[in-house]
């Protein structure tokens, strides 16, 4: 972020960081480049430190596939915190507005509970369920299409990863740092600027506007990206950091 705190952490590397630790494991590249800052070689920086789990979401895309190919769940999915830098607001009036100016078939649905739970935004295509347990997901998954993280800050971000791993095109503000990894824009989902509302329902709009048989495909490059980083090779980092 180059905020005071890490700019002064910079400066102070050597006799705080830099004389305890010969490595460093981060989730990516936004982490790199700060471990840089601190002055690793990049010899001495691994990538990878977050995962989702890769074969629990993969099984839940296997489950809901051919559902799925059938008829596509016209249904985007937040799943999260009720807080504000989430930016859950952002998103549900930018989904208002769109359907205000756009009309269309599909809805919004929201997992989670936080603080602005009692402040949510209500609308007839906006629907709200609270708490899911972990283990009821899948109807959620089967029910569902396409994934949106809208963060005004998110230094990483597993469950991008997840929903990627479920085989769901996916859309996410600029500063969800796994978007990086697990986005390529227009191929498997949408990066927009945080906080922009305009830019939000734009993104809406390019996956309301796809067919069937382009976001079957984004499917496909959202299982392929997520397989860049699993529980398999994040042991095999560990080893490998072990063994150095």
């Amino acid at each position: 972020m180059g905020d005071a705190r890490q700019k002064i952490a910079t400066l102070l590397s050597s006799f705080i960081v830099k004389n305890k630790f010969s490595h460093v494991w981060v989730p990516g590249k936004p982490q790199r480049q700060f471990a840089k800052k601190l002055g690793y070689k990049s010899s001495e920086i691994s990538e990878g430190f977050y995962s989702a789990d890769v074969d629990l979401f993969s099984s839940y895309f296997e489950k809901a596939k051919e559902s799925k190919i059938s008829n596509f769940p016209k249904r985007f999915i937040y799943v999260g915190r009720y807080v504000k830098h989430k930016g859950i607001f952002d998103m549900w009036n930018a989904f208002i507005e769109l359907q205000k100016e756009h009309p269309n078939d599909w809805e919004l649905w929201c997992i989670g509970t936080g603080d602005e739970f009692e402040n949510k935004i209500e609308h007839d295509k906006i629907k709200h369920f609270g708490f899911v347990q972990p283990e009821n997901f899948l109807e959620y998954i089967e029910k569902t299409g396409v994934y949106i993280l809208p963060s005004h800050i998110e230094p990483w971000g597993v469950s991008l990863h997840e929903y990627a791993a479920a085989g769901f095109p996916v859309i996410c503000s600029n500063k969800v740092g796994s978007s990086e990894k697990f986005i390529q824009e227009g191929k498997n989902g949408y990066v927009f600027p945080a906080r922009d509302i305009e830019a939000i329902k734009d993104s809406f709009r390019k996956v309301i506007d796809s067919s069937e048989n382009e976001l079957l495909e984004m499917q496909k490059k959202s299982i392929e990206l997520s397989l860049l980083t699993t529980p398999a090779k994040w042991a095999n980092t560990l080893i490998k950091l072990l063994n150095d």
